[in-house]
């Protein structure tokens, strides 16, 4: 009878079968045999859970049996998301504050928005400019899907209408997406919110980062690239992001998918900014991350994943946030963006606010590399080195002096030098890798070389997939001399030349222009 269920459900999913279940948990490992846990009583219990873990077709059970849940009596398997209307699925957390369940009082969040304010206030007196971002609640854009039970108990007082209200009162920079998407919503094309996932639609997020884009071009009077949506395509085949709380249910068979919009988009002038951006955020931010939107539209950019785990442009992987010094980050940063989802509004900035305060309160420490690398920018720069040399004219003080005080001022007052990766980042992060270690070894061997030279291919591999990217970044002169480097290159430059009528070095110029503001298209 068992067998045959899953016909009941129609043809099911074969990739589905005897899968390895999605989700975050600690798989348990086969004990090793002691007496003292045999007498202890704890070999058992251990064994017994790896036993259950490894059963024969026991994935393909879950699944089957999550199936019956949630085909049959419209109930989640995973108790972290509920089931509505027309099989939509909310996440549990955006319930509670949607019925005012996890509700924390109108005292504690007007003060948690005077912190705000105070950090906003001490930002901008180091010329930063501090923004928040109101992540939409599925829940609140769309509850005419939740349950019955649930759409009933909507409350008049929540943390978010506590949040909307304050912030407003003090004056907090914030862009609220529940009010946009509410707004936008009747006029929509596609769903904001994917019918089975918890996050904007990658559409919407792509739509989010140009709003903010734009946002923070208007208040520094900067450029910021822009990003254009030339073609929306509809499609039943989703991206990852758009299935999040399907995907965690573990089902045996996929619901009938409903087409979204997926948006053939370009960024405009990429890499043409100078601003530098610090990110604290929840998981809204990581599609926006992965389509690596920051990188073109940023001179640099952090991304702070719960204020624990930091991803930079600066370096490969993660660091720890307690590793870095918060106020040398702030000071290395133009913009800093506090973006949260309705379900942790309750921890907005979660413990950021405060510990910027307290780190912006403290005199910034100051290192004799930190200061030698100014110094090196400084001889570097022929303008600043001019002035420098002006000063020390004018003042009857050493150049050098000079020099040396002013690398100090910057270091306290900018923060270290911005470097971008370069090799030697990548190879100090391969070598603190464990499983890329014993790869170069087994590559080393395999390829009869020593593992110095395998460290070397994999740095230079990994160099030229950024360089790729960064192509854009290049400068006029960059172009020329890479079109001049290439003889036949040069030749058909040449041969263009006197097809237009224009001088060689016209065209040159005119073929390095064109390259350099050649439109980056984002993947799906």
């Amino acid at each position: 009878m068992v067998l045959l269920l899953p016909g009941f459900f129609g043809f099911y999913n074969k990739e589905s079968v005897g899968k390895n279940l999605e989700g975050s948990y600690v798989p348990a490992e086969d004990p090793d045999f002691t007496w003292n846990e045999w007498w202890e009583g704890t070999y058992s219990e251990l064994k017994n859970n790896w036993v259950n873990e490894h059963f024969a077709f026991r994935n393909t059970l879950v699944r089957l049996n999550n199936q019956i849940k949630f085909s049959l009596f419209k109930q989640s398997p995973n108790p972290d998301f509920v089931v509505g209307k027309e099989n939509y699925l909310y996440q549990l957390g955006y319930i509670n504050q949607y019925t005012g369940k996890d509700y924390i009082g109108d005292k504690a969040i007007e003060d948690s928005v005077k912190q705000l304010k105070t950090l906003q206030d001490a930002l901008s007196q180091i010329n930063k400019h501090l923004l928040v971002v109101l992540a939409p609640s599925k829940a609140r854009v769309y509850p005419e899907y939740l349950p019955v039970d649930v759409e009933k108990k909507r409350a008049a007082e929540t943390s978010y209408t506590s949040y909307t209200k304050w912030l407003k009162q003090y004056g907090v920079n914030v862009i609220d997406f529940n009010k946009i998407f509410l707004d936008k919503k009747a006029v929509a094309d596609y769903p904001l919110f994917p019918k089975y996932g918890v996050h904007w639609s990658r559409l919407e997020a792509i739509r989010a980062a140009d709003t903010i884009n734009r946002y923070f071009s208007a208040v520094t009077q900067q450029e910021i690239p822009k990003l254009v949506i030339r073609k929306i395509n509809a499609s039943d085949s989703l991206v990852a992001v758009d299935k999040d709380a399907l995907t965690l249910l573990n089902l045996l068979r996929q619901p009938r998918i409903e087409k979204v919009g997926y948006p053939e988009a370009e960024i405009l002038d990429a890499y043409k900014s100078s601003l530098h951006v610090l990110v604290i955020s929840d998981s809204f931010w990581w599609d926006i991350y992965d389509l690596q939107i920051p990188w073109y539209c940023f001179a640099s950019n952090e991304f702070w994943y719960y204020n624990t785990t930091a991803y930079s442009s600066a370096w490969l992987g993660s660091k720890s946030v307690n590793e870095l010094d918060v106020k040398k980050k702030i000071l290395q940063n133009d913009l800093v963006l506090l973006v949260c989802a309705e379900s942790n509004i309750n921890r907005l900035g979660f413990g950021f606010v405060k510990g910027a305060i307290e780190a912006l309160k403290r005199p910034t420490k100051v290192t004799e590399d930190e200061i030698q690398e100014y110094v090196k920018a400084t001889l570097n720069t022929p303008l600043w080195y001019q002035e420098q040399v002006r000063k020390s004219k004018t003042s009857g003080i050493p150049v050098e002096k000079i020099i040396y005080e002013d690398a100090q001022w910057m270091v306290q007052t900018q923060g270290p030098v911005k470097k971008p990766l370069d090799i030697e980042g990548v190879i100090d992060h391969i070598k603190n890798d464990g499983g890329w270690v014993a790869e170069i070894k087994r590559q080393a061997i395999e390829r009869k070389i020593t593992e110095d030279s395998s460290l070397m291919l994999n740095a230079r591999y990994v160099m030229d997939g950024i360089s790729d990217r960064m192509k854009h970044k290049r400068s006029l002169e960059d172009w020329i001399n890479e079109i001049k480097s290439s003889k036949k290159w040069l030749q058909e430059t040449e041969r263009k030349a006197r097809v237009n009528g224009v001088t060689p070095e016209q065209q040159l110029t005119d073929e390095a222009s064109y390259l350099r503001n050649q439109p980056i298209f984002l993947k799906k």
